[in-house]
């Protein structure tokens, strides 16, 4: 009797942690695929948005969070994605990798339906590889890097890539600014910078009776005496500098203020916003940006309307309009998705073309990266304006 008894136990026992074997398995699975049950219950639709909100990149990063928080105020008031309103949960990279992948952690933790962020390149190819695993689509609106979205075919970004603005600034350098000497000065250990100079240098070299000199500097350096006293030497027609407000700023100011005579060239790290590092010395430079106010389209005037009625006077920078976009893709996505399941919006994602933004119609590659022109703004007295429109030629 005690015999049967036993045997008895032991099935029980066998079935039982079968079952709670299966059952982990089933709440594992629903984790990395989808959050529909969750979103069901709940009103709001939880996306993660990792920015700087303290350290030094932190007023970059708030031209995209504006972006970020008109178009949610925008879709919010018109009944948010499929009945549910939008909450974006933001997470303070503090300008940093080490801190930009802690923040990807927290988003991966909270369970939200996709990211936006980050600004910097090497921010997001920090956080990049965190959010690939948990298998969360993620959306960069300005890490231009050519690298971000080779991490993982659930990574895009809404901006150009840097080795398209590189080679694209090469051609205006040469071509419109009869360049033939050049100098360039490359921020180092920021892939930034070196990508679109990699890719600049790599196209420049190519036309003929030109030559390029390269020289580097360091994030938060404020003195660049050295470097431009060996590029006034140099006598360079053209100065190419990737870099971020700041240091690009002084850059300017103090070549100018040596009498260095070269046009200034920048990329999208630059905006309206550098008059405040190099003032008036910044008149007469170039620089790429993703996004011109003299868009004359229907939504590019409805965008400029509403930030103004939201924000007053702020500047609107490319980033605050890539952002904006950035959102209303999310927004498309799922929409023709139906339903609020990663890998499904993921696929629908990666199949937009003719996407109307504020920024152009944004079409995706195979690589996830968008198809799209790139403009030319020039600075004159304390403004940029809009100067020229270089079309994609990968298209």
């Amino acid at each position: 009797m005690n015999k049967i008894f036993l045997i008895i136990i032991c099935i029980l026992l066998i079935f039982s942690c079968k079952n709670k074997k299966t059952n982990v398995s089933n709440e594992n699975n629903l984790f990395s695929t989808s959050i529909s049950n969750n979103i069901n219950e709940n009103e709001e639709i939880k996306i993660g948005a990792i920015y700087a909100l303290t350290g030094k990149a932190a007023k970059d990063s708030k031209d995209s969070i504006n972006g970020i928080s008109l178009a949610v105020k925008i879709l919010n008031e018109k009944g948010g994605i499929l009945g549910k309103k939008i909450k974006i949960r933001y997470y303070d990279n503090q300008s940093t990798e080490a801190g930009s992948q802690i923040a990807a952690k927290k988003a991966v933790k909270d369970n939200v339906l996709m990211i936006i962020g980050c600004q910097y390149s090497n921010h997001t190819l920090a956080a990049a590889p965190v959010i690939q695993e948990a298998s969360i689509p993620m959306i960069t609106d300005s890490s231009s890097n050519v690298n971000v979205t080779l991490i993982g075919d659930y990574i895009f970004r809404t901006c150009s890539i840097d080795s398209y603005q590189g080679m694209m600034l090469a051609k205006f350098a040469y071509q419109k600014c009869n360049a033939k000497r050049v100098s360039i000065l490359i921020e180092n250990y920021n892939e930034y910078s070196k990508g679109l100079a990699d890719m600049f240098l790599q196209t420049f070299s190519k036309y003929k009776e030109n030559s390029v000199k390269v020289y580097y500097y360091n994030s938060g350096d404020t003195d660049f005496k050295s470097q431009l006293l060996s590029i006034k030497n140099e006598n360079p027609n053209l100065i190419f500098i990737p870099g971020y407000l700041k240091e690009s700023g002084f850059i300017v100011k103090q070549a100018k203020l040596l009498g260095i005579q070269a046009i200034m060239l920048g990329a999208d790290g630059w905006d309206e916003n550098i008059f405040t590092y190099g003032g008036e010395y910044i008149n007469g430079s170039y620089s790429s940006t993703f996004w011109t106010s003299e868009y004359q389209t229907d939504e590019n005037i409805k965008f400029i309307s509403s930030f103004k009625k939201e924000y007053g006077d702020t500047l609107i920078t490319g980033s605050t309009a890539l952002a904006y976009d950035t959102v209303f893709l999310i927004y498309d996505a799922i929409t023709r998705a139906g339903i609020f399941d990663r890998k499904v919006i993921r696929n629908v994602l990666a199949a937009t073309s003719g996407f109307r933004g504020v920024t152009g119609t944004i079409s995706f590659d195979g690589k996830r990266n968008p198809l799209k022109p790139l403009i030319i703004q020039k600075y004159s007295n304390n403004h940029t304006y809009f100067y020229s429109i270089l079309e994609n030629e990968e298209k």
